[in-house]
This record gives C-alpha cells, structure tokens and sequence, in this order.
C-alpha cells in the first residue's frame, strides 16, 4: 500500500506540475503586449488590402528589373514577405526599428529575406546599395523628413527607384458620410497629429520637397480601394475592429462593434480607402 501511495504521489506531483507548466506557458503567451499583436494583425491586414493593387499599379515594373529591394520601417514583414514570393529572384532586406514588432518581423526570416532591427538613422550602411526602397505607411512618423531623404542617398544608386506609400486622408471615409461616425471621430482623432505637422496633403508635401531637394524625378499617384462586398469588405471591417482596438486599449465595447458589425451587414454601406504612391529615381 504504501508503495502504491507512493506511485500515486509521484504521478499527481507530474501532473501537477504539467498543469502548472501548461498555464505558465498560456499565462506568458497571454501576457504578451496585446498591443503589438493587434499591430501585426492590422499590418497583414494591410498587405490583404492593398498589396495586390500596389503590386500591379506602381511595383511590378520596378521589381521585375530589380536585383535588390529595402523595406524601411517593414513592420511585421508581412509585406516584403509578400514582395519576396511573387519575386523570388529579388534580395530583399527589412529594417525595423521596434523591438517589440520586430518577434513578429524576424519569424518571416528565409532565404534572400532578411530582417534588420535598428533606426535608419544609427544602422551603418550596407556594401552595396539597393536598386528600390520601399517607404510605406512610415513617412508621416518620420522625425526630420530632409534628414531621411539625405541619408537615403547612402543605400542607394544613380539610377535607385524610392517608392513612398502612404494613406490619402481627404480621399478616404465611409459611403455614406454618416454611416460610421464613432470609429470616424477616432480614425481622425488619431491621424491629425500625424497630418498637423503638413500644410497641405502629404503627398503634394512630399513631392515639394523632394523637388526642393534635387537630383530626384517624381511621380505621384493616386489609387484606392472600394470596400463595398464581399472578401473587400469583410477584411475592411476586421481592419476597422482591429484599429479600434488598437486605440482603445484593447477594448471593443458594445456600442462601436455594433456600428461596424451593421456597416458590414448593410448592402448600400461601403469604405473607400485613398492612398497615394509617390516614386522619385535619382538622377
């Protein structure tokens, strides 16, 4: 008897310490910044958006001659990963200045992708320069927009193609107007710090300079999508839960999930999202 308590003890004391060592292991994983994984997830949401048209509209041409592409400020790496499958030929680098987005970043690592952790402004410049720099959804957090365009003149070429992608925000809202007035008033709540600092549209703004700057040829272009059916719309409303979340601490209430789940359901509501791709080649 006392051999068989024994065995019992020493078995109840294994599974105990599974279980234990199974909730340590949920508790950590629940215990990671919930906001860096809802990011990642508006990120690849993104990519599911606009990849396809930005692919077509202003990146194939450049990326089919190409040898070598710089994503700065790639986030999750959803997007060069994106970049990579449909141009397998391509060297393709990502750098990342976040520590906390870049466990997500590195996990994309493979063969001719690769990942960097640092601010453009302290990484040392690569041997060879890159034949296209991709700049999206960045510039508008850029600190000094004259300092970056100086420093991108050390990773590129005569010749380089610099493409910046970025939201259109007077392009971009629900049809009809009144349809989403709460995550409205949030969206734009957010983004003004962010336009405050340009007199006039971002990419008329960045354009100026650019010519301002010299040695560059510029071309702006305007594109969107229409979130008005099916899959389109579908991720649209995921994107718009997840950007809530986002800025309101992780939290949907009833009251904003509601409003979006009835944009979703209602036929005749739609989203448009405007971006703008501006790409200067240096002379």
């Amino acid at each position: 008897m006392t051999v068989i308590l024994a065995l019992f003890g020493s078995i109840l004391h294994f599974i105990l310490n599974l279980v234990n060592h199974i909730a340590t292991k949920e508790l950590l994983t629940l215990g990671i910044d919930d906001s860096t994984k809802l990011f990642s997830d508006m990120l690849s949401l993104t990519v599911q958006l606009f990849y396809e048209r930005e692919r077509s509209l202003v990146l194939h041409e450049p990326l089919q001659s190409a040898s070598s592409v710089l994503d700065i400020g790639c986030g999750n790496g959803a997007y060069l990963e994106a970049v990579k499958q449909d141009y397998p030929h391509l060297r393709c680098t990502g750098l990342e200045k976040d520590e906390r987005i870049y466990r997500f970043t590195a996990a994309r690592t493979a063969p001719g992708l690769q990942f960097v952790q640092a601010d453009y402004r302290e990484q040392t410049p690569w041997a060879e320069p890159f034949d296209v720099v991709i700049v999206r959804l960045v510039v508008l957090h850029l600190p000094d927009v004259g300092h970056f365009l100086t420093w991108l003149r050390s990773v590129t070429h005569a010749g380089s193609l610099i493409i910046v992608i970025d939201l259109d925000d007077d392009a971009t809202g629900p049809l009809p107007a009144y349809c989403l007035r709460r995550f409205e008033t949030l969206f734009r709540a957010s983004r003004k710090p962010l336009l405050d600092r340009f007199p006039k549209p971002v990419g008329d703004r960045l354009a100026e300079l650019m010519s301002a700057f010299g040695g560059f040829q510029t071309k702006l272009q305007s594109y969107h999508i229409l979130a008005e059916d099916g899959e389109t719309k579908r991720l649209m409303h995921r994107y718009m839960e997840t950007v809530t979340r986002i800025m309101q601490s992780g939290h949907l209430s009833d009251e904003r999930k509601q409003e979006l789940d009835h944009w979703l359901s209602e036929e005749y509501f739609s989203y448009r999202a405007g971006m703008f791709a501006l790409s200067f080649q240096r002379n």
